[in-house]
């Protein structure tokens, strides 16, 4: 989901965990800004016009500020 113009909410709606890429225009530098529930896990790497999301655990909502 695109929030206002500088927020994307991934959310893995899947029992099991999941791998995403969001790819953007241009180059982009992003943080992890919230994540549901308190012990959902994901890890956020990106390079270029790239955001990877690794190991978005199941249930699991994160809020990135780019």
């Amino acid at each position: 989901y695109l929030f206002g113009d500088h927020h994307v909410v991934v959310e893995n709606f899947n029992d099991e965990t999941i791998d995403a890429v969001l790819e953007f225009s241009g180059p982009v530098n992003a943080e992890k800004t919230l994540v549901l529930p308190a012990e959902g896990n994901v890890e956020l790497a990106g390079a270029g016009g790239e955001l990877r999301f690794s190991k978005i655990t199941p249930r699991t909502l994160v809020v990135i500020e780019y």
